[in-house]
């Protein structure tokens, strides 16, 4: 009897097979790239598939991409079976150890969804990152957080009528700027040095501010290239933030060995930050204008009260600095009259901010330009006498704990500048504004 033959099994037609199977006339199993026949082959990077998307499938990993311990221990693909003439199916194939994974990472998936990517690229496993623990910093800006809710927002606030603006805007627009975020967790972070005095816990804050206020000068110089319209108010207040920063970051040691900086070299350095704060307003006036944040929102009548208090207080001071001013001028008959002219804006500075808002002597320094500047550095007695008066009204900010800080150091350094070369109404107005923000008079004749 003739030998019967037996047939080989048909398999349906496919044409969506990767193309070095359609090449070798075998079967793909249409799950690549790569299939397992060219994962066996070796030929993972000539697995491709023409005229059709690849299906999402794993990537089936080589033995020397396995991380954990026990797939060093195991091959990714199984020991191919003896193959025959007739096992053209895929039964006959070999077969990976694992199942295929779904090609959606919501669908059965048993695997971390960094491990279900799409092609040959992986992600890394979140361990393989290294990361440090996250504990410490959260709880850290956890407590900054604390800080600036419970009392740092209080310090930017100009009028009673802007602690809710700063407190509830002023977190949210910070929550959509990071270099803003930075900036109030800088400011938070002084402030809880201040509070801790010369130990080791406020060394550790004054650094992290240091840091804080770094990374945020990175992200706001890059937004300040091309600001969209929150941007604008989002810099604006990290102006005003960072100003009170630049204040008083000098002042405050971040070791003991640190020697604190001259409280009126401080106060000038940060004339460029008011400046840039003038920069800011000037260019996004448009944004600023419709927000919150808007300086020329009215006040209430207890803000209007205190204002008038105030005046009350330092309306005989500030008459008796203008009318020394005056004399200085007349007496320095050989200079021109161009000379003291930034003297003279100084004073009509400190009259303004006396009539319409304390707040405004802030930008004194901007408003008197860089030759007053110049006089504060070379000890002229008129500008140290100015300086002087102008710290004391800041002095009278009393929810700006940072003004309150500075001010007391810049009377004391410029007091002490004046000891002996002035008298008479001189030594008056020194006095008068060393007992105003709380200093012992000191002798300020010639010793």
């Amino acid at each position: 009897m003739p030998k019967s033959t037996s047939k080989r099994k048909p398999h349906s037609k496919s044409r969506k097979g990767c193309a070095p199977c359609k090449q070798r006339r075998v079967k793909c199993d249409e799950q690549g790239p790569p299939c397992v026949n060219c994962v066996v082959r070796k030929s993972v990077s000539l697995c491709v598939y023409i005229g059709r998307a690849a299906v999402a499938s794993a990537p089936r990993l080589s033995p020397q991409a396995q991380t954990t311990p026990q797939a060093l221990h195991q091959p990714v693909i199984a020991p191919a079976a003896p193959r025959t003439e007739t096992s053209t199916s895929l039964s006959s194939a070999p077969r990976t150890t694992e199942p295929a994974r779904p090609a959606d990472p919501t669908e059965g998936a048993t695997q971390p969804a960094s491990t279900q990517v799409s092609g040959t690229h992986q992600l890394p496993s979140f361990k393989s990152l290294n990361l440090p623990s996250l504990d410490d910093d959260r709880n850290i800006e956890l407590e900054l957080m604390r800080q600036w809710c419970l009392k740092t927002h209080l310090s930017i606030c100009r009028v009673e009528s802007d602690v809710g603006i700063w407190l509830g805007a002023g977190t949210d627009l910070a929550l959509r700027h990071r270099f803003l975020m930075d900036m109030i967790l800088g400011l938070s972070s002084l402030q809880m040095a201040y509070e801790q005095g010369n130990t080791e816990r406020a060394y550790t804050f004054v650094s992290r501010a240091l840091q804080y206020q770094d990374a945020a000068m990175t992200k706001a110089r890059a937004s300040a290239a091309y600001p969209s319209g929150e941007d604008h108010v989002a810099l604006y207040c990290f102006s005003v933030i960072n100003l009170a920063f630049s204040m008083v970051s000098p002042q405050l040691a971040s070791s003991a060995a640190d020697v604190p900086e001259s409280a009126i070299r401080t106060v000038l350095v940060s004339f460029q930050h008011v400046s840039m704060l003038d920069r800011l307003t000037t260019s996004g006036k448009e944004w600023i204008d419709k927000s919150p944040f808007n300086s020329r929102q009215p006040g209430n009548k207890q803000v209007a009260e205190w204002q008038k208090q105030t005046r009350e207080k330092l309306a005989d001071a500030m008459g008796r600095l203008q009318n020394l001013v005056e004399q200085e001028i007349s007496a320095s008959a050989n200079d021109s009259d161009d000379r003291y002219k930034p003297h003279r804006d100084a004073v009509s500075w400190l009259f303004r901010a006396l009539d319409e808002e304390i707040g405004f002597c802030v930008a004194l320094l901007a408003w008197a330009g860089w030759p007053f500047v110049e006089d504060v550095k070379d000890d002229d007695p008129s500008a140290l006498l100015i300086l002087m008066h102008w710290a004391t009204m800041l002095n009278h900010m009393k929810l700006m704990w940072w003004a309150q800080f500075i001010s007391v150091r810049v009377v004391d350094e410029a007091s002490r500048k004046l000891k002996g070369r002035r008298d008479g109404e001189w030594i008056v107005a020194a006095h008068w504004c060393r007992a105003t923000v709380g200093l012992p008079l000191i002798n300020m004749h010639a010793t």
